[in-house]
Order: C-alpha cells, then structure tokens, then sequence
C-alpha cells in the first residue's frame, strides 16, 4: 500500500494567523520541490540524475514555515494543521461487467 502524508488544516487558527489555504499550499510546495536533473553518460550508459523532495518525516513537514506573527515568531504548518500518514487517496473506480 503506498503511503502518503496527509494535512487537515484547523479554520480557526488558519484565520487567527490570517492565512489561506492557498499560501500553505504555496508553503507546502517551496518547501519540498522535486527538480529534474539531466542525463549523465558515463561509457555506454545513461543516467537520470533527479533531486527528490526534501521532506521525509511528519516533523519535517510540522516544521514548514508559512508566516511570522506580530513578535516576529515563525507560525509552522504544525501550528496550524494536524499532519498524519495515511493510505493514498483513491482516485476514481475502475468496473468491469459490474465488479470491480
């Protein structure tokens, strides 16, 4: 089963660091940009060279900043957001003759 790493943010605290879903969206992705690489040929051999994501833990992800408050304190994703491992959302059905 492939795992994936889920993020419920609470309205309330969101609001209360006046913040949107779509600047920790933005927050979420500048901090864990996968970037392509090239090819390296070594002889006859060619090989993808890729920099995965950098975020690997629950905590890595807690600690993802999104904003400052009024005391110049860095509000965290963990501030604001409950975070878990969970199963892969399911994307679509598939039936066939009515199984599936």
């Amino acid at each position: 089963m492939v795992k994936q790493f889920q993020v419920g943010l609470m309205p309330d605290r969101v609001r209360a660091y006046n913040l949107s879903q779509a600047k920790v969206l933005a927050a979420l992705k500048g901090a864990n940009q996968e970037t392509g690489g090239s090819v390296l040929e070594v002889g006859e051999a060619e090989y993808m060279v890729r920099a995965s994501g950098y975020l690997k833990t629950l905590d890595d992800f807690r600690q993802i900043p999104l904003t400052t408050n009024d005391a110049g304190i860095a509000v965290r994703l963990g501030d604001v957001a409950t975070l878990q491992l969970g199963p892969e959302m399911r994307r679509g059905i598939a039936d066939l003759n009515g199984q599936g």
